[in-house]
């Protein structure tokens, strides 16, 4: 949800962006809570000198929106294990085998929650923008080897943003950018700085019988 998977980004300039709101029932938003679920498959990579790459589904995420720009993620619920093709992409795009171990299952868990976004207008995007202090939101993949044994690999950010597009009135999407910028990358325990992505998209919902947009502040 929001920057839920916000491993790399757009970056906006802070001289171009300008304040934005959350919209529920067409007037600012309260603290408002919401949900979200992942649509199709969400990527977790390790893009390191041993690449690791992991498919997840069904992620389902809580949290809240308003006052105004402000929202966070509260909870991330992978709903089942995460599946481990058998090639994994480093970050000059070379693919290479799957450091996670090919037709085995794979343990995706949300770290450092709460993760606290803002939202910012650049141009006609909708910008939702991590605000992390410290240990930044992040992934565990935990999974079985190439070498049998298992490994655990943490990747945390605290820079990332995903794109916003309202959907009618029953959800906002939050969608990756088609070439996130390196710099925002995650830094992964296991492939080091800057290495670590995560793409796919969500679906933000306000609660039933509500509406829920965002719009220029």
């Amino acid at each position: 949800m929001f920057a839920v998977f916000a491993f790399a980004a757009v970056a906006a300039s802070s001289a171009s962006a300008l304040s934005s709101v959350w919209l529920v029932n067409g007037a600012l938003a309260p603290l408002t809570l919401v949900t979200s679920e992942s649509l199709g498959v969400v990527l977790l990579e390790d893009m390191g000198s041993t690449p690791a790459m992991v498919n997840c589904e069904e992620v389902l995420n809580e949290g809240w929106v308003g006052p105004g720009s402000e929202d966070e993620v509260t909870s991330v619920v992978f709903m089942k294990k995460c599946a481990v093709p058998a090639k994994a992409e480093k970050l000059n795009k070379e693919e290479s085998t799957n450091f996670c171990k090919s037709g085995t299952e794979a343990t995706a868990t949300a770290v450092n929650l709460p993760w606290k976004t803002l939202i910012v207008l650049v141009g006609a995007v909708f910008l939702d923008q991590l605000t992390a202090a410290g240990t930044g939101p992040g992934y565990k993949v935990e999974c079985t080897n190439i070498l049998g044994g298992k490994s655990t690999d943490e990747c945390t950010t605290q820079k990332g943003t995903t794109e916003l597009t309202n959907e009618g009135a029953s959800a906002v999407l939050s969608e990756f950018p088609a070439a996130p910028a390196e710099s925002e990358f995650a830094n992964c325990t296991i492939g080091g700085e800057l290495q670590g992505l995560v793409s796919g998209n969500v679906d933000i919902f306000p609660p039933a019988g509500d509406t829920l947009a965002v719009s220029e502040g």
